[in-house]
């Protein structure tokens, strides 16, 4: 029997569940707002593959207002190739498939932004029961900048690996250049020597000839080695690029043939820069040659130009970047066949060719590369498949006034008068070739193996010697270190340099002043006299500075 006084149990029931419903809805009303205002973009679907959650997080993510995409397939917010996979996973979610969604599942995919613009993401997918019915519900993240940072990281170990394997190559060819040059001073010196004494009708002389010449393209090698591991010696000077353009116009119309087309384009109005002559001529006939072998057999044109631009703010090459200040910039430009992209980030890499085996050594551009680098400039490459290629070099613009050049001493004005030349030289081969040619251009000579030596012969020689004539870098001490030890004793003597080393070896030895002679080996024997005699008429200073000495 009910009693009288309370409310009948059917009421109680009915009260019960409309709190149950109550508090069932305030849940999940709270949850909807604690998902819609959570950190991560929170995305769900039902069984039929429609959107019924898109957080506030998804909506910055995707550039969707949920609006826009609730009760939409998601497919519209992913790429259609993720077509197939986003369907599999709504049939198995359909079907209540519980071995599919037993576990969580994560993974990469790509989403589609509203710009149409795809970016990558991590999606954790798990199956969420909301309101009674089951939703399928991904937390994705955003990995643009994760990416983005990652490609810059292998980008800057990439760079890192490859200025290892340039500086290992680099000083191995510093090293190895030390003792060739050494060994092709004698072989071209004395091959040029001997071509002299030869009259012209010696069956011997185009021997002889060919020897120097495989002599100086053995030189010529090791120079672009030393050049794109950036090791050399760069000699300076003030050039106006439209002149050397003019100069080696008509040699570049022989390398090129006839069936190509040279069009030559000067029209920066100041074109002075501050290179090495020499090293400027190679890389005008190396980029030349590159647009040649880019053309089709049946010709086609290759430009050169020239333009003077001004940058307010540093700018970032391809290869290299410029401070503000004026550039001279020297375009080689060719309607070839291009260069495929995923190539061009590779070309300045040392030993990279695209080249049939015995054609290209790989070295070509890269020594391009290191010659402008050292000359504080950039290069900027612009390329497309069957349209052609254009490279940009920009040169810093010499602004001075350029100094006078100095005419060197005819041969007949450099012979001795009897001086006496201290020869320093750790080398044999370089020793006795160099002891020779002075003896016979008129000059005594003491020769010494190493510092050591010197220093006992000087000591001991009446009146010490008039020049000493040193390579930089010995054994037993560096040459400037012999030529500070030798002015105590000897404090007239004038003092020149030669090395087979370059750069920043001869800075480390402390004879990189530019008011400081080194000839660097293999030294033309007309030179080296030339030099000497120069040096003993006292316009080279007597030695090196010493330490704190201006």
């Amino acid at each position: 029997m009910e009693r009288a006084d309370g409310p009948p149990s059917g009421v109680v029931r009915s009260i019960a569940a409309e709190t149950s419903e109550r508090a069932v809805r305030e849940n999940e009303a709270r949850l909807a707002g604690i998902l819609h205002f959570a950190g991560e973009a929170i995305i769900s679907i039902d069984e039929g593959g429609k959107i019924v959650l898109f957080n506030r997080r998804a909506e910055g993510m995707f550039g969707y207002e949920a609006a826009e995409v609730l009760g939409t397939p998601l497919a519209r917010i992913l790429p259609q190739r993720w077509g197939e996979s986003h369907a599999r996973h709504v049939s198995a979610f359909a079907a209540g498939d519980q071995d599919w969604f037993a576990r969580e599942m994560r993974g990469e995919i790509s989403g589609l932004r509203k710009s149409g613009e795809e970016f990558p993401a991590e999606a954790s997918v798990s199956r969420v029961r909301v309101g009674g019915r089951v939703v399928l519900t991904a937390l994705v993240r955003d990995l643009t900048a994760e990416k983005a940072a990652q490609a810059a990281l292998a980008e800057s170990k990439k760079q890192q690996r490859q200025s290892q394997k340039m500086e290992a190559i680099g000083n191995l060819a510093a090293g190895v250049a030390h003792d060739f040059n050494n060994l092709l001073m004698a072989i071209i010196g004395g091959a040029k020597v001997v071509e002299r004494r030869l009259a012209a009708e010696d069956p011997s002389l185009p021997d002889v000839t060919e020897i120097r010449h495989a002599g100086e393209s053995a030189a010529a090698l090791t120079q672009r080695l030393l050049a794109f591991a950036r090791k050399q010696e760069l000699r300076p000077q003030v050039v106006d690029l439209h002149d050397t353009i003019g100069e080696v116009q008509s040699m570049l119309g022989r390398v090129i043939g006839e069936h190509v087309y040279l069009a030559v384009d000067p029209t920066a109005a100041d074109s002075k820069i501050r290179v090495d002559p020499a090293q400027l001529d190679q890389v005008v006939v190396n980029l030349v040659i590159n647009a040649r072998d880019a053309l089709p057999e049946s010709g086609g044109t290759i430009r050169l130009e020239t333009a003077r631009v001004h940058f307010s703010d540093a700018e970032i090459f391809s290869h290299g970047h410029v401070s503000p200040g004026w550039y001279v910039v020297l375009s080689v430009s060719d309607d070839g066949s291009g260069i495929d992209e995923a190539i061009l980030p590779h070309i300045f890499e040392p030993f990279y060719t695209t080249k049939k085996a015995g054609v290209g050594t790989g070295l070509g551009l890269p020594t391009v590369c290191g010659i402008v680098h050292q000359s504080g400039g950039a290069i900027a490459v612009e390329s497309r498949l069957e349209e052609g290629t254009s490279f940009r070099l920009y040169f810093p613009a010499y602004e001075g006034q350029a100094p006078e050049t100095v005419e060197s001493l005819p041969i007949s004005d450099s012979r001795g008068r009897g001086e006496t030349i201290l020869l320093v030289e750790d080398d044999p081969f370089a020793r006795q070739f160099t002891c020779r040619l002075l003896e016979a251009s008129g000059y005594q000579v003491v020769a010494a193996d190493g510092p050591t030596e010197a220093l006992e012969g000087c000591t001991c020689a009446t009146g010490g010697a008039d020049l000493l004539l040193t390579d930089v870098v010995m054994p037993d001490m560096s040459g400037k270190e012999l030529a500070e030890r030798l002015a105590v004793c000897c404090p007239d003597m004038k003092v020149l340099f030669m090395s087979g080393y370059s750069g920043e070896i001869l800075s480390r030895h402390g004879v990189a002043d530019e008011d400081v002679e080194v000839l660097l080996k293999p030294v033309d024997p007309d030179l080296l006299v030339q030099k000497v005699r120069v040096a003993l008429d006292g316009s080279v200073r007597r030695h090196p500075p010493r330490s704190g000495e201006a």
